[in-house]
């Protein structure tokens, strides 16, 4: 995979954390940086997928829901055309 070179800029006790588990694990700060924003990535796309089943869940729901109100309804007109 093709890597490119950035630079950032970050708080110094944050720099110092991540070469302090870079170190731990003995990986490099550049691995540490992007399993970190690949991490980020992935969690945001897993919210914008819960997102979207979610709706459509409320969609469904929503469809199911005018169907009875709709039955209930059919059902009102004809208790009421009938008679007592």
């Amino acid at each position: 995979m093709p890597v490119i070179k950035t630079a950032i800029s970050i708080d110094k006790n944050l720099f110092h954390r991540v070469k302090e588990m870079a170190n731990k694990y003995h990986f490099s700060k550049s691995q540490i940086f992007s399993q970190a924003v690949e991490y980020l990535i992935r969690k945001d796309e897993s919210i914008d997928l819960i997102k979207k089943i979610n709706k459509s869940l409320v969609d469904i729901n929503l469809d199911e829901e005018n169907k009875t109100v709709s039955s209930f309804k059919k059902l009102y007109k004809k208790t009421v055309k009938e008679k007592w």
